[in-house]
């Protein structure tokens, strides 16, 4: 489960650097802290103004809980892990709402190479 956990933090937390210390701190954080710290990295990256940083704040909370029920609920890895994609797509879907095209723009290139990189790294993890 643990390994699950992780792959899924690094799902939700989507496309901005974390230092390991800061995924440490993701790791053993509560849904609050995730969205919150989420939301401000996303602040800063995209030059979010006040009304936006509002409605990215509340975007992300709902995400973070919904996503913290899902880890926690029975079921699979498999299945668990298909609830998240969705979510993590709904989440995409109203922030594409939020910002303007430049900051989606920005938002979806980095989220990409996000995941291109912990792809990468847990294929090294899995070759040690």
């Amino acid at each position: 489960m643990r390994g699950f956990f992780i792959l899924f933090l690094l799902i939700i937390s989507t496309s901005l650097s974390l230092n390991a210390q800061a995924f440490k701190e993701l790791e053993n954080s509560t849904p609050e802290k995730r969205a919150s710290l989420f939301s401000a990295q996303l602040e800063k990256a995209l030059d979010l103004n006040e009304e936006q940083m509002q409605l990215v704040s509340g975007i992300n909370l709902a995400h973070a809980q919904k996503a913290d029920e899902i880890v926690r609920a029975e079921g699979n890895k498999l299945s668990k892990l298909k609830k998240i994609k969705k979510l993590d797509k709904e989440r995409d879907k109203q922030l594409g709402e939020v910002l303007d095209a430049a900051q989606f723009d920005i938002y979806s290139k980095r989220k990409r190479e996000f995941v291109k990189n912990v792809r990468a790294e847990l294929k090294a993890l899995q070759e040690q």
